[in-house]
């Protein structure tokens, strides 16, 4: 069994953010997998699907970003999951737009709802999806910066990077962590 968790705000106020990349990837997989409706579960929004005979679990925290910990340790202690079961989905500031990790463990690097998952599930070995959101323009705070939409040029662009991410984290499910890392890590126009 899987767990895969977007990260987000939850609300229409918070739907096309920066902070809410993770959410945008899960939608896209519910949707490209044919997966039920989520329903309200472990203060979320989750559902479930099969894939290649493996139950995969996938959860949207509704707790907003700082408390996301709480919904995923909940889901982890239900279902008895192991740490490397799980990948997070999540925005990254000191990525630039576009660029894209998988990666296991580390540090939070300022990033709230990260660090609450690992304080909560007295663990950082989950695997984390890093997606770039690039830095705060001078003079915007960070705050702003993660609850502001993106701009009109990187618009076009966010259907790729979206696509991009669900697919390694699809190859993540199937085939493993070192083969989603050689196919996936890196600029995703380049890639």
């Amino acid at each position: 069994m899987k767990l895969l968790v977007g990260l987000g705000n939850p609300g229409p106020r918070y739907c096309n953010h920066r902070h809410n990349i993770g959410f945008m990837v899960i939608e896209r997989l519910i949707q490209q997998w044919q997966a039920p409706a989520p329903r309200k579960k472990f203060n979320g929004l989750m559902t479930e699907v099969h894939r290649e005979n493996q139950k995969v679990l996938l959860l949207m925290p509704q707790t907003f970003m700082n408390l996301s910990g709480d919904s995923v340790q909940q889901a982890t202690q239900w279902f008895d999951l192991q740490m490397e079961d799980i990948l997070v989905i999540q925005d990254d500031l000191d990525m630039p737009f576009g660029r894209f990790k998988l990666r296991v463990g580390g540090s939070p690097g300022g990033h709230n709802g990260i660090a609450d998952i690992t304080r909560k599930c007295s663990s950082d070995k989950y695997v984390r999806a890093k997606c770039g959101i690039g830095r705060p323009a001078p003079g915007q705070t960070v705050y702003q910066h993660v609850l502001s939409s993106f701009s009109t040029e990187e618009l076009p662009e966010l259907p790729d990077i979206i696509t991009h991410v669900a697919k390694a984290a699809d190859c993540w499910v199937q085939e493993g962590l070192a083969v989603a890392m050689n196919k996936f890590n890196g600029n995703v126009a380049s890639i």
